[in-house]
């Protein structure tokens, strides 16, 4: 995971999300500045994408006691 202060942004290696996108990483608003702030690069988390219209954003951020390099399989090339 990356993280951007600036925008509360996180960048983030995740699975498949079933009926909506593959896996991939992508970046992703993180609305809640609470959550926000608990995220340190390296991070495995567990969370919920919410989307509303064009906007889409993670909440419901829980970390996970995972080493990082075993958190998410990449997607196959």
């Amino acid at each position: 995971m990356r993280l951007e202060p600036n925008g509360k942004l996180a960048t983030i290696r995740h699975q498949k999300i079933e009926g909506y996108m593959d896996a991939m990483t992508m970046t992703f608003p993180v609305k809640d500045a609470q959550e926000f702030g608990a995220l340190q690069t390296g991070n495995c988390i567990e969370g919920t994408v919410f989307v509303q219209g064009d906007n889409l954003w993670v909440g419901e951020i829980k970390h996970l006691n995972t080493p990082p390099e075993t958190c998410v399989a990449p997607p196959a090339p």
